[in-house]
């Protein structure tokens, strides 16, 4: 009897061995291109010194598609060894011949690039590295900044199916992950619609970039984000009107009423507000804009008068441009 049971665990471990080697073999050979593995690929994606490489590395993870997925998130958690950090810092002053031979044994400095090479590329992937979303959540922390925004980049590349979470997270109390977060979703672009509200809160951001990021998204999102833009504008928040104003002017919504905003902005109160209007009638370089913009040489600040004469430059209107005194 117990003899049977012996022989039945060792055929069931056995068993088990072998199943679970043929699972690593045949994700391994998954994950293999013109005989280089998606590990090598990633890497040279990441290299920005040789385009060819890079080129080359784009094609094979293109072909790779969802079999490199595992491998790339497997180089998102790779760390530092033991030995690093200690040999990071003396390894410069020591003699030429005992550095030389150290690192030929002990590599420092790979592990974070393998992070950012993995982050990279699973960004390249797009919609096809969903599965990878908890793994570049988590990958937003890393202590190398770069890494964190490689890995903001490639959740925005893989579009809504990474908006929720982000959404989440813009509303962080986390100053550099709300940022992070933000700009993921003006990358995610009109898949991130639904992200609007929390775009339009973060303009009031008291950070600096944060508001930035919040107006880049913003535009990103497009037209679809306009419904929610034009409510806000109906609100007497000379702050908002301003921010809301450089979005409204980068999305340049293709329709007759985006005119009669721009027209409307140039009797703003703010400066700033009227500044963006003449900048858009400027860029728009539509003649029927000049009779607005005549109005305003005569504005009181100067930064708008200088935008007006710039604005009917573009618009090869330069025989009206005088001085209003």
């Amino acid at each position: 009897m117990k003899k049977r049971l012996l022989i039945t665990f060792v055929v069931a471990v056995v068993t088990t061995t072998v199943i679970i080697c043929f699972t690593e073999w045949r994700g391994y050979h998954r994950a293999l291109y013109q005989g280089r593995h998606a590990r090598d690929w990633a890497m040279d994606y990441a290299s920005p010194l040789d385009i060819n490489k890079r080129d080359r590395a784009a094609e094979a993870l293109h072909a790779l598609g969802i079999n490199a997925v595992p491998t790339l998130i497997e180089l998102l958690h790779t760390r530092d060894r033991a030995y690093e950090k200690p040999l990071a810092q003396n390894v410069s002053r020591m003699p030429f011949e005992l550095r030389t031979n150290l690192l030929a044994h002990f590599p420092v400095g790979t592990s974070w690039g393998k992070r950012f090479a993995g982050a990279t590329a699973l960004g390249f992937l797009g919609t096809n590295a969903s599965v990878a979303i908890p793994d570049l959540l988590e990958t937003l922390d890393d202590p190398v900044g770069h890494i964190g925004w490689a890995a903001a980049t490639a959740l925005g590349k893989i579009g809504s199916n990474a908006v929720p979470a982000l959404i989440g997270l813009a509303a962080s109390p986390d100053a550099e992950r709300a940022h992070k977060a933000i700009y993921a979703l003006g990358v995610a672009g009109h898949n991130a619609g639904s992200a609007t509200p929390i775009l339009l809160n973060a303009l009031l951001n008291t950070n600096t970039s944060i508001r930035a990021s919040a107006q880049y998204s913003l535009s990103m999102v497009g037209t679809s984000a306009l419904p929610a833009i034009c409510e806000s504008l109906r609100k007497n928040d000379p702050q908002m009107r301003e921010q809301l104003a450089r979005v409204v002017v980068a999305i340049r919504p293709p329709n007759p009423g985006f005119m009669m905003t721009l027209n409307r902005w140039t009797h703003d109160a703010s400066p700033a507000v009227r500044l963006q209007a003449t900048e858009a009638l400027g860029n728009l370089r539509l003649t029927n804009a000049i009779p607005m913009l005549t109005r305003l040489l005569n504005d009181p600040d100067p930064s708008v008068r200088n935008a007006v004469t710039n604005a009917l430059t573009q618009i090869n209107a330069t025989a009206l441009v005088s001085s209003p005194n």
